[in-house]
């Protein structure tokens, strides 16, 4: 990825989808190559900015998964954001629960990458997210806030680009609450994680807005 972010990005794809079905989980790694090769066909192939959605689950370790959507929209067009943060939504919250965390799987516990032969293995280590509704939430609102971050970023104004920020954490929170209330229902031993959510919501948006100070947007004014 560091060499040739495209490419990085296909053989990484390739490589989680392969250790997906060598835990024996085949149907879950024929639908993310489904779902990965034609959008990395058509859009990953070039430009460094979809590492910014496929970078989720490594900004999972530091609780700021959220921010992997802000960043997308703030260098993608609205379209494009909103399609590979849906995609990265399901990335993140996959290395999540491959990594043992609890739902709505807005973390990934460290072992993942330090030990990943240790992980949770089979099939079952995926049932959480198929046991709810609670991932659709989550992949509509990060799908929502790149979009919305994205519309406002095109002006290549910084004020402009703030505003995304904040109207891109209103569909984040949202959606989050929302798969955190759907995990929980008709299941007492999920614990309510909606501080741990707010703040990693909270810790996103104010990483985001120290890039936006940092420097202009990248993206050059659209019409």
């Amino acid at each position: 990825a560091a060499l040739a972010p495209g490419l990085g990005l296909g053989l990484a794809t390739v490589l989680l989808a392969a250790g997906i079905a060598k835990q024996g989980a085949v149907l879950a790694a024929l639908v993310l190559l489904a779902v990965c090769v034609p959008l990395w066909w058509l859009f990953g192939r070039r430009g460094a900015g979809w590492l910014s959605v496929f970078a989720g689950p490594v900004f999972g370790l530091a609780h700021i998964a959220p921010v992997a959507p802000l960043l997308a929209g703030f260098v993608m067009p609205p379209l494009q954001a909103a399609a590979l943060s849906a995609l990265g939504a399901l990335l993140t919250m996959g290395a999540s629960a491959a990594s043992g965390a609890s739902a709505p799987f807005v973390s990934v516990l460290p072992h993942l990458f330090i030990q990943p032969w240790s992980t949770a293995g089979g099939s079952h280590a995926f049932e959480p997210l198929t046991s709810s509704a609670a991932p659709v939430a989550v992949v509509l609102g990060w799908a929502a806030a790149a979009a919305l971050m994205s519309l406002c970023s095109r002006s290549s104004s910084r004020l402009m680009a703030l505003l995304g920020v904040v109207l891109g954490t209103l569909p984040l929170t949202g959606g989050y609450l929302l798969a955190d209330v759907l995990a929980r229902a008709g299941n007492a031993s999920v614990t309510w994680a909606g501080l741990p959510l707010l703040l990693g919501v909270g810790a996103s948006s104010i990483l985001m807005v120290v890039v936006i100070v940092a420097g202009p947007p990248t993206r050059p004014e659209e019409e």
